[in-house]
């Protein structure tokens, strides 16, 4: 054959070789470290089971707690009641019509007020003499704040016994008798 003939056949059989090696190791497993890594992935088997509880001790903390009180009472005034108003117009109207009549020329307008500023006075004092007083009860009101100490649950201590062995949790309830406890298996990798 000719050299350049064979150079060109093998050649195209090198090439193709690593093309056939190529795929062949696309598809073949690998078992490197890549293997081992997926079974850590897997997800860990997961059961239910009950343990007997041994023990339920409840959290408690102390809180100071505020609250608004309002206290009412009534109280005694008294007030003057007037039973009319008229005896004071009536005074106003008599004083004017008398300072009217009394007065002339210029002066007529200055004794009529006069006259009616004097005679409401002494219809307003005739007035406070036939006023009464009465006493009338008044609430009144006053509002405190009232502090103090109250004790509340926080959540509960529990003891509790699985496969014979002791174990402790805290919990926001009292799970009575029993309590649900999930088991779980996970794989370990040894390398």
């Amino acid at each position: 054959m000719n050299a350049k003939l064979e150079s060109i056949i093998r050649s195209s059989v090198i090439g193709l070789g690593l093309v056939a090696a190529s795929i062949a190791s696309a598809h073949t497993p690998q078992w490197s470290n890549s293997r081992w890594n997926r079974e850590v992935e897997r997800e860990p088997v997961v059961r239910y089971d009950y343990a007997r509880v041994v023990d339920v001790d409840p959290i408690i903390t102390r809180v100071a707690v505020s609250s608004p009180r309002r206290d009412c009472w009534y109280e005694d005034h008294e007030v003057a009641v007037q039973r009319s108003a008229t005896p004071t117009v009536l005074g106003a109207i008599i004083g004017g019509v008398i300072g009217h009549q009394i007065g002339n020329g210029p002066s007529r307008g200055i004794t009529t007020v006069a006259g009616a500023v004097l005679g409401a006075s002494v219809g307003s004092d005739a007035a406070a003499r036939d006023s009464r007083v009465e006493t009338r009860s008044v609430e009144r009101c006053e509002s405190h704040s009232s502090g103090d100490w109250e004790q509340r649950v926080d959540g509960y201590r529990v003891t509790y016994v699985y496969q014979g062995r002791q174990y402790s949790t805290v919990m926001s309830y009292d799970p009575g008798r029993q309590v649900q406890v999930r088991v779980g298996v996970e794989l370990e990798v040894v390398r």
